[in-house]
Formats: C-alpha cells, sequence, structure tokens
C-alpha cells in the first residue's frame, strides 16, 4: 500500500470517529440564534438566488445598541437548501454541520501536507483540531455554519495555491496556473461565507512574497504575476458586498480609543487562555465594557513577547536573490498570517458587535486550524526520538478532547440544559443568556420561576448604571410581559411606568401597556395605548391585530359580565379569558372544561391543547388523562405532546437547583 493510501484510510478512520464522537446533534434544536436566523429570516425560508447574492446577511439582534452589516450569501444559500429540503427538522440542518465539519478536517490534513508537514503530523493536527471541544460552538450550533464554511474554503485555497515554497518558486509547476486559479475560486467562495476569509489573501499574499526567488524588479514582477490570479475574487466580493449593503446602515457604539485598545487586550488575554484551555468551552466570554485586568495585562504580555521574538529573529540575508527563509519557515509565516490575521478580526480593533462578550469559541475556529497547521510543519524539525514524543503527547490530549467534545455536543440537544449552561458562565453584566434562559422556562409554564430570572437579569442591568440602553428596555419589557401572564398586573404596571419614564416615545412600550390593560380587562386603556403605539409605529402587525379584536372583545366581556352567563357559557368564558391573556383564570376555566366528560369532544380537544402548552405539568397530566379517556378521540397526538411536556418537566427539575440559584442572584 501507498503512503498516500496508508494516509487516505487513516483519514477516513479519523472522520469516522469525528462522525461517531458528535452523534449527540443527530437530536439537535435551534437555539438562541437559530431562530431568527433560520425560521425567521425570509431569505432562508424563501429567498431565490438573486435575492441571497444581493441582500445583506442576518436579522438584527434586539439586545444591542449596535447593528452591523455583514454579507455571507454563501451561508445564506447552505441554510436556504436545508430549508428547502428539510423545512424546520433541525436535527438536518445539524447533520449539515456535521458534514462540512468533516470536509473542514479533511481541508485541513490536505493544507498542512501542502505545507510541508510529515503524514502523521498532518494526521494528528487534524485530529486534535477536529476533536477540540471549543469547537463544537462551530459544528453543534446551527449558527456556527458561516465558520465552519469559511475554514473549508480558506484550507482548500492554502492547499491548492500552487507557490508557497522558494522550491516550487524556481520554475513552473505543471498546471500551477489551474490551480491559482482554483485557489482564487475557493478564496471567493470564503469570503462568500464570511469575512473572517479575508485571512487567506494575507496568508497566500505572505507565503507567494517570501517564497519568491529573485531580486528586484524581476522577485516583483513574479510576485504580482502570481497574486494577480486573486484580483478577480477580491474584486467580485468588493463589489458584490458593495450592491448588498449599499442601502445598509451599520451602527456601532463608539466606546473611544482607550477603552477599545484596553477591551482588544483583554480580547487578546482570553483568546490565549482560551487557547491554552480548550477543555472548558463556553458561550460568551468576558463582557464588552467591563475590562479584564489581568486578561488585558496578559494580552499585553503576549504582544510584547511576540514583538521581542520578531526583533530578535530578524536576520541579514545572505543572497538577495534567494527567499529569507526555508521551505519550513515559508509554510510557518503562511500558517501564522493566516491565524493572526483571522484572530485580528475579532478582538475588537475592528469595531464588531459579539452582543456583549468580548470573545467567543466559535472565532477561534480558524485561528486554532492556523495553530496546528504551524505545529504540524514544526514536526519537520524534529529529530525522530522528539517526533515520536510529541506524536504520543498528542495522541493523548486528543484522546483528552473526545469525551468533553461529546459532553458538550449534547448541550446542544436541549434548549433548557445549553441556556442553563451559557447562563451561569456568562459575566454577570451579560443578561442575554438569562433572559433567553428565563423565556425559555416560561414557555415549560414555569411563570414563577421566569419571572424571578427576569427580575435578576434586572438588578443585574441596574448595577451596571442608568437604564436607558436597548438592553435595559428589553429586559424590563420581559419583566413586565412575565409578570402580566403570571397575573401579577400591578408588578407589570409598575414596571412599565419606569419603561416610560426612560423611553417615552417607545411604541413597543406602548404596545406592551395596551395588553396590560386588556389583561386587566380595562379594555378604554387598552385602545388607547395599542392606538398610539400604531401612531408611531405603524408596522407593528401585534398591536393592529389586538387593537382590531378589541370591539369584540367589548361584545363578549358584556355578554358575559355576570356569573350566571359564565356559568352557562363555560366554553365562552375560557376562550374570552384566553383572547385577553389572564391566563392563570383561563387555565381554571379549561381545566373545569377538560375534566368534565360531558362536555362536546371539539370543546375537550381545545381545552387540553391550552393545557398542554400552558398548564402546570399537574394539571396538564390530568388534561391528557381526560382526554385519553374519551374513546371516540386520536389519542395518539396528546400521548406525544404529554411525553414531551413530561420530559420538558424531567429535565427542569433535575436543574432546578441551578436555576434556583441563577434566579437568587
Amino acid at each position: 500500500m501507498t503512503p498516500r493510501a496508508r494516509l487516505a484510510l487513516a483519514l477516513i478512520a479519523l472522520l469516522a470517529l469525528v462522525a461517531v464522537v458528535y452523534a449527540p446533534v443527530r437530536r439537535g434544536v435551534f437555539i438562541g440564534d437559530d431562530v431568527p436566523l433560520v425560521l425567521g429570516d425570509p431569505l432562508v425560508v424563501a429567498g431565490t438566488p438573486r435575492e441571497i447574492l444581493t441582500r445583506p446577511y442576518a436579522p438584527v439582534n434586539p439586545l444591542t445598541d449596535s447593528r452591523p452589516v455583514y454579507y455571507r450569501p454563501l451561508t445564506v444559500a447552505s441554510l436556504r437548501a436545508d430549508y428547502a429540503m428539510a423545512s424546520d427538522d433541525a436535527p438536518s440542518f445539524h447533520m449539515t454541520n456535521l458534514f462540512l465539519h468533516l470536509c473542514a478536517t479533511a481541508a485541513l490534513l490536505l493544507a498542512a501536507r501542502r505545507l510541508g508537514a510529515p503524514p502523521l503530523a498532518a494526521l494528528l493536527a487534524a485530529a486534535g483540531w477536529a476533536l477540540l471541544p471549543r469547537s463544537t460552538e462551530c459544528v453543534a450550533w446551527i449558527s456556527g455554519r458561516a465558520d465552519v464554511l469559511a475554514a473549508i474554503f480558506v484550507l482548500s485555497a492554502i492547499a491548492l495555491w500552487p507557490w508557497l515554497s522558494h522550491e516550487e518558486s524556481r520554475g513552473a509547476r505543471r498546471g500551477a496556473g489551474a490551480r491559482a486559479v482554483l485557489a482564487s475560486v475557493a478564496v471567493l467562495c470564503g469570503l462568500l461565507a464570511k469575512e473572517v476569509s479575508v485571512a487567506a489573501v494575507l496568508a497566500i499574499v505572505t507565503g507567494t512574497v517570501l517564497g519568491a526567488h529573485g531580486a528586484g524588479r524581476e522577485r516583483a514582477r513574479t510576485v504580482l504575476s502570481r497574486l494577480a490570479y486573486l484580483v478577480p475574487s477580491v474584486a467580485a466580493y468588493i463589489a458584490l458586498r458593495s450592491i448588498a449593503t449599499r442601502d445598509a446602515a451599520s451602527r456601532i457604539s463608539p466606546i473611544g480609543p482607550w477603552p477599545r485598545a484596553a477591551t482588544a487586550l483583554e480580547t487578546v488575554g482570553r483568546y490565549l487562555e482560551m487557547t491554552l484551555d480548550p477543555w472548558h468551552p463556553r458561550t460568551g466570554i468576558g463582557f464588552f465594557g467591563a475590562i479584564d485586568t489581568v486578561s488585558a495585562a496578559l494580552g499585553a504580555t503576549l504582544l510584547v513577547a511576540c514583538g521581542a521574538v520578531a526583533v530578535l529573529a530578524r536576520r541579514r540575508r545572505p543572497d538577495a536573490t534567494a527567499p529569507a527563509l526555508g521551505s519550513a519557515g515559508v509554510a510557518i509565516a503562511t500558517s501564522a498570517t493566516l491565524g493572526i490575521a483571522s484572530l485580528g478580526l475579532v478582538v475588537h480593533v475592528v469595531p464588531i458587535v459579539l452582543v456583549a462578550a468580548v470573545a467567543a469559541d466559535r472565532l477561534l475556529y480558524l485561528p486554532l486550524a492556523a495553530l496546528v497547521m504551524c505545529l504540524a510543519v514544526t514536526a519537520t524539525k524534529l529529530s525522530r526520538r522528539n517526533a515520536a514524543i510529541a506524536a504520543g503527547a498528542a495522541v493523548l490530549v486528543t484522546a483528552s478532547f473526545i469525551p468533553v467534545t461529546r459532553a458538550r455536543a449534547d448541550d446542544y440537544t436541549n434548549d433548557l440544559r445549553f441556556r442553563v449552561a451559557a447562563a451561569e458562565a456568562a459575566h454577570r453584566w451579560n443578561t442575554g443568556p438569562k433572559s433567553t434562559l428565563a423565556n425559555v422556562v416560561r414557555s415549560k409554564a414555569e411563570l414563577d420561576l421566569a419571572c424571578r430570572l427576569h427580575a435578576s437579569a434586572v438588578r443585574a442591568l441596574a448595577e451596571m448604571g442608568p437604564a436607558g440602553t436597548v438592553r435595559h428596555a428589553r429586559a424590563l419589557e420581559n419583566l413586565g410581559s412575565c409578570y402580566a401572564v403570571l397575573g401579577n398586573y400591578d408588578g407589570a404596571a409598575e414596571v412599565y411606568r419606569k419603561l416610560l419614564q426612560a423611553r417615552p416615545d417607545n411604541p413597543r412600550i406602548h404596545m406592551a401597556i395596551g395588553f396590560l390593560s386588556m389583561h386587566a380587562l380595562a379594555l378604554d386603556r387598552a385602545e388607547a395605548s395599542l392606538g398610539h403605539a400604531l401612531a408611531l409605529d405603524p408596522s407593528l402587525d401585534a398591536a393592529r391585530s389586538a387593537l382590531d379584536s378589541l370591539p369584540g372583545t367589548r361584545r363578549e366581556l358584556a355578554r358575559l359580565s355576570s356569573d350566571d352567563a359564565r356559568r352557562a357559557d363555560r366554553l365562552g368564558w375560557a376562550a374570552l379569558l384566553t383572547r385577553v391573556g389572564r391566563t392563570p383564570e383561563a387555565t381554571r376555566a379549561w381545566t373545569e372544561l377538560a375534566l368534565d366528560p360531558s362536555v362536546p369532544n371539539g370543546t375537550a380537544v381545545r381545552a387540553v391543547d391550552f393545557l398542554l402548552t400552558n398548564g402546570d405539568i399537574a394539571t396538564a397530566r390530568l388534561a391528557a388523562e381526560a382526554y385519553v379517556q374519551r374513546a371516540a378521540l386520536d389519542e395518539r397526538m396528546v400521548r406525544e405532546r404529554f411525553a414531551k411536556r413530561a420530559s420538558d418537566q424531567v429535565t427542569i427539575d433535575a436543574l432546578r437547583p441551578r436555576l434556583e440559584a441563577l434566579a437568587a442572584k
């Protein structure tokens, strides 16, 4: 068997191992940003190729005062293809992510070999990178797909580019032009997947310049003639991006030069810590605006050390016509440029928005690929004994990744478990994870616990300073809405009063007050608030729908104003309570109907449907049992829904101590 065949078989075995480790993603669900990114993006649901190519990427995040503009049509196209084939079947999207990660793993091995890494070193580098716990955020989270796609094409471009060593530069390599064209296409695809792919252009330029022979104008002409292959792709990307984003305004909150510099240093330190400790993946690290001095000092130390090494490494070139570095040096410089450039784009020197965190696991996907390629290339400088020791250490470290990566991948199969872990790991002032956790808990009918989690987020934000930011407003809106559904109308009114003081002309707040007035059966106030909200923002469809329903609600409320009328029309009363959002009373009314064997089957169906969604687990169980006893009805749907509800309750009960601890902070 040839060495190439042995390497191919080893790669197949590695890909099989990675697939097994990531097997939990077959049960993956939509989590966090997945919902607006996939189900809430019209381009993903029904976009045409022209629309995908000519519009910016991703909806605006409602929890940040900043609004970045991205352009990633290839990522959108891949999500669109998944949606066309599987609609809202989340596991299908997750399996596509896993397949793409396997492709990226193969591309990394080829790129490492292209840069001169020995076969075993390239294989071990690919294995360690493919199984890194911090990579799970890209692989097991649908929203991380842009990084995976970008890595595939960036690494493929490195593997294809024909002039990354001075040995190759001595003469015309067979098929070099065709390979350069393919590499240029890969670069364009990477740029269309995610902006970080600009690092591929810089890496190729570095390798081409350092690997070129000749001197003076001759060398310059050689370098320029080779880099000319990249020009059409870069120009095409700039043109397409300009067309797609010409009407999109990017708004980034200014923080001043010194705070930004300190944030950049902290981010460098954070990424160094994350690289040295790959065994503890987290969602959202640090908090933008609260500088961690230890991490900032670590980042500054690293930059000073790198500068010192660069100064000490400078040597006088012995031959002006030869490259300053050997092939291994060119390969290491190429990989280093790729890593530094891809990381440099996300350390907040260039203003970007990462919700509230300063660092994220997924942003290390490509930089760590560059790092392991550097390490693989350095194996060429090791003695046989040291190479064997290094290989053994790499195997042990990679093996230690496997249980952590599998456990982390399993987190993405349960939204509640994932959100608890994210909220626990987040900075106290980064209340986004806790707020989204509270909303998930609320969706499981744990209303009191959800309200206490929202209240905890509001308390944390109060520590930051005066209210008024979008984040403060959303946290208070969440708390007010939760109080209203819980039936604490006085508490909700106090929250909305505070919101009005800070944002008197915010249409969402007036809409929320309108809904609260409906809950309290104060329909005149509801009409005034909803009308004011629509006057401020006519696009609020929820407010318009509620306002249109008010005449019918008035008639029903007048008809059912007495106890006798409500007893005579229990279904009408339950439906009215549901319409105005009085959830606790509606739950009691629907429970009475669900448990009454004399009511018609159609009424029982409506009652059980409401209670399986809004009732506590005990009420849902009673309603489901009563429904099953009605032999004339199809019970399979109810059994399946209750089984899902019971499974959710088991998860909540198992996580309750952690949830209570988060609510108490």
